[in-house]
């Protein structure tokens, strides 16, 4: 039993499924966890690193990406480390039913996972999609908003 804590000869005995080598871990999302080992990298379950731990910040994989910061911006990377858009925005969201909120020149707006940008207006704030619907504040007034609002039928 992996992970399992056994009695042996009256000694307790932890047996790891990956050495504890890390200075932070998180748990594991879509195959890999963030752990960081002088700064951020991804392991499998094995222990090996998929990603090595190069990053200055970085998230949990949602949808195949993850949130990643570079010189005080956010990108995301897919799970082999690629880049898949470039770290250029002040803040994101994760992506969560194929669009992430991002923000560039204090406004937010949403992209789609190539990059994108899908919401033509400037919005104070961008909350996650959740059953195709989103809540956006402009101006001090909450507003919900489905995806087909924003032109995208997915």
């Amino acid at each position: 039993c992996v992970g399992c804590v056994w009695c042996v000869g009256c000694v307790w005995v932890v047996v790891w499924a990956i050495a504890p080598t890390f200075h932070n871990a998180s748990r594991f999302h879509e195959g890999l966890a963030l752990v960081s080992q002088n700064g951020w990298g991804y392991v499998t379950v094995s222990g090996e690193f998929a990603i090595k731990p190069v990053l200055e910040g970085a998230y949990d994989f949602k949808e195949g990406f993850a949130r990643f910061t570079k010189s005080s911006s956010n990108g995301f990377i897919d799970a082999t480390g690629t880049v898949a858009i470039s770290p250029s925005y002040q803040d994101a969201s994760d992506f969560c039913e194929g669009l992430a909120a991002v923000k560039s020149n204090d406004c937010w707006q949403y992209i789609d996972s190539t990059g994108v940008t899908l919401l033509a207006e400037c919005v104070d704030s961008a909350g996650d999609f959740q059953n195709r619907v989103a809540m956006i504040v402009q101006s001090d007034v909450s507003h919900l908003i489905n995806q087909e609002e924003i032109g995208l039928i997915l």
